[in-house]
């Protein structure tokens, strides 16, 4: 599959342990994919690979675009396997299951790359209970910041950027009740689910020196619901309580967090 996309980005943020830049983005894409399906047995198996070439564009946020324009050009790699049993109506996840993912990007015009890496693990449990743990590992070289986070941090902190993070996870997944409540074929909630999560982070300094715990543990409500009876939409709301210190005065031990979940992709593949 041929595959082609732009995005521009305004006022995005970075920030680490030291300093806080705002700044503009645009990216231009061109690549392919090679979608696979090996599904035999009692299980799907789907593996996916491809490359992408990205021209980017990044300037300071509230300055002159050509006062502070710097492009670059780079190359995405990406690679993932999946393989799982397959699902009831009522299942939140797979009884059984896994998923592999790694991605690298590297600049074709001077030094910098970037490495993540993600892994999910479904367990079964009592009923249709889900048991799920989760992974991830983002390297990155301390040269630039031109690759955005793709990191997803502990819940309930802030967004740090580090040249190396990791991150263990432990979700329970369980199903409260099941409404089957609409109104005028506008909005339809079919189910409340719950889940009970614990986080477990690791940041680095830039010369690997010296490494910080993120920490926290909380719970989720989450309404899977349907708009007009077709499309599917799963929001939510999170309780996060953080037990460390974190890198900003925001993120302090002990503090309680309340988070209002969106889908980040309205229209499924």
């Amino acid at each position: 599959m041929i595959n082609a996309g732009a995005e521009y980005i305004a006022n995005r943020t970075f920030h680490d342990s030291l300093r806080t830049i705002n700044y503009n983005q645009t990216e231009i894409s061109l690549g392919y994919n090679i979608p696979l399906s090996f599904t035999k047995g009692v299980t799907y198996k789907f593996l996916n690979l491809g490359s992408d070439y990205v021209l980017n564009q990044t300037w300071l946020a509230h300055t002159s675009k050509d006062s502070t324009k710097q492009t670059y050009s780079y190359l995405r790699h990406f690679i993932s396997w999946a393989q799982y049993l397959p699902m009831a109506k009522q299942h939140i996840y797979p009884k059984f299951g896994y998923t592999l993912t790694g991605q690298y990007r590297h600049l074709l015009t001077r030094t910098g790359f970037q490495f993540l890496g993600t892994t999910q693990l479904f367990l079964p449990s009592i009923a249709n209970h889900s048991i799920v743990l989760s992974g991830s590992w983002q390297e990155t070289d301390t040269s630039n910041v031109i690759f955005s986070n793709r990191f997803a941090n502990s819940r309930g902190y802030d967004e740090y950027y580090f040249s190396r993070m990791w991150r263990a996870s432990v979700n329970y997944h369980f199903p409260i009740a099941y409404p089957d409540f609409g109104f005028a074929n506008i909005y339809y909630l079919q189910r409340l689910r719950g889940n009970l999560f614990y986080d477990f982070t690791k940041v680095y300094s830039r010369k690997k020196t010296a490494s910080r715990n993120l920490r926290s543990v909380g719970a989720e409500l989450y309404f899977d619901s349907k708009f007009w009876n077709e499309l599917p939409v799963s929001f939510g709301v999170r309780a996060s309580y953080l037990l460390d210190d974190g890198f900003s005065s925001a993120d302090k031990k002990g503090k309680t967090w309340f988070e209002f979940i969106v889908p980040l992709n309205l229209i499924p593949n």
